[in-house]
């Protein structure tokens, strides 16, 4: 090949070397350019690449108005390749990670199903040892259980055994940056690949609207008016309105009710729902003993206590139920209750978005003459009453850990 002494103007220019039929190869070019807007792009093409190769884009750095020089060398023979890749399943197909921004992109609850491949097909092992974020359990899980009949809900872990398979599925919960790691040994040698994703949280809003004072006398499931701006496509059966067979009436102390709602701030699609635990502690003191403090703690009735953005309660001491020789009856029902958000999509699992804390204390005696009644300062402090009396208020935080719970507790 001549030297070039003449400058020309071009906008694309092709070299190409045919591979000898030994596929053996060496070589090596040099050239320089003249450029007023930068480097050109530059790519080296190589026919009949396997499909998990990617051609590449060499930019050299932006020199305007300057010489650009190029020095390009090159050697084909037979290379014992190996390459480990992770892939991650999207809409039924599996995706290169390690180039590809969508696929690294998580949503809390989102199914994540992650496959370890290694290049050739005849040296892949079919196993391997994964680590996600550390194996620390802490920001992802395999499932959240709730029993058939709502009695338990568990935590199921990424076993170690899990660890070990080319493909592994779980769900990443708390909305912060994962970090998965794939390692095979191949010929007596370790190849591994780690990808860092990121992972997005819807962000909510939660708020209330509550009565401060309760009523005594036949139990109505609260404020009639308040209850009643709880849409009936929120409410589950059996759930919180406080209706009662025909003809059935319940007497007690009952609080007017409060009704908590919640509004989502960003453009992530899905459904919520809302999970609540209690911790009943009560006292009942009869004619013959005055006796200690009980507690109760597992899930509130039912699984979930209500459906999309709004949930209501008004809970009550209900003295029909109280015997002849109950004196007085206290209670104290502290509640833990979660917004819980599922993403939309197949698969895709329910976290714990917020937690709410609040609370009802309430006390009932009976008189003289026989007569159950209430007072609002009997109880210790004065608070007989639902936040936010004496200044109490419920207390949102966002949720870092699942609603687990034993049974069903039927306040």
């Amino acid at each position: 090949m001549k030297r070039m002494n003449k400058d020309i103007n071009i906008c694309q220019l092709a070299v190409r070397f045919k591979i000898p039929d030994d596929g053996k190869m060496k070589g090596e070019r040099e050239w320089s350019t003249k450029t007023q807007t930068g480097s050109p792009p530059f790519t080296i093409v190589v026919s009949d690449l396997p499909p998990l190769m990617k051609q590449a884009h060499f930019k050299p750095e932006n020199q305007p108005g300057g010489d650009v020089n190029y020095s390009v060398k090159w050697a084909f023979g037979e290379v014992d390749l190996v390459i480990l890749y992770i892939k991650r399943k999207v809409n039924g197909n599996w995706e290169d990670v390690e180039d590809n921004e969508e696929a690294r992109n998580i949503v809390v609850g989102e199914k994540v199903e992650l496959k370890g491949v290694v290049v050739p097909k005849d040296k892949d092992p079919k196993k391997g040892d994964w680590l996600i974020d550390g194996n620390n359990n802490k920001n992802y899980i395999k499932e959240f259980k709730v029993a058939g009949d709502n009695t338990k809900s568990e935590l199921i872990p990424l076993k170690s055994e899990d660890l070990k398979e080319p493909v592994i599925g779980f769900y990443w919960y708390k909305g912060e940056n994962g970090r998965a790691k794939y390692a095979a040994m191949v010929e007596g040698r370790t190849y591994s690949k780690e990808v860092e994703f990121t992972i997005r949280k819807p962000e909510y809003t939660v708020d209330w609207d509550s009565r401060e004072d309760n009523h005594f006398g036949i139990t109505t499931g609260g404020d009639p008016k308040l209850c009643g701006k709880w849409p009936k496509e929120n409410r589950v059966d059996p759930g919180y309105e406080g209706k009662l067979g025909e003809g059935e009436v319940i007497k007690g102390l009952e609080y007017n009710g409060i009704l908590f709602s919640c509004e989502s701030g960003s453009d992530i699609p899905g459904e919520t729902q809302w999970v609540q635990l209690i911790d009943n502690q009560q006292k009942i003191n009869t004619v013959k003993d005055w006796g200690g403090w009980s507690s109760e703690k597992g899930l509130d009735r039912v699984y979930p206590c209500a459906r999309n953005n709004s949930f209501y309660d008004a809970p009550a001491i209900p003295t029909s139920s109280l015997g002849d020789e109950d004196e007085n009856w206290h209670c104290k029902f502290f509640f833990d209750l979660y917004l819980m958000f599922k993403p939309k999509g197949k698969d895709n699992e329910w976290v714990p978005l917020k937690k709410i804390n609040w609370k009802w204390f309430g006390y009932v005696y009976k008189t003289p003459d026989g007569i159950w009644e209430t007072c609002k300062d009997c109880c210790s402090g004065g608070d007989c009453f639902l936040v936010p009396h004496n200044g109490n208020k419920p207390a949102v935080t966002d949720a870092t850990e699942y609603p687990i719970w034993g049974k069903i507790v039927e306040k």
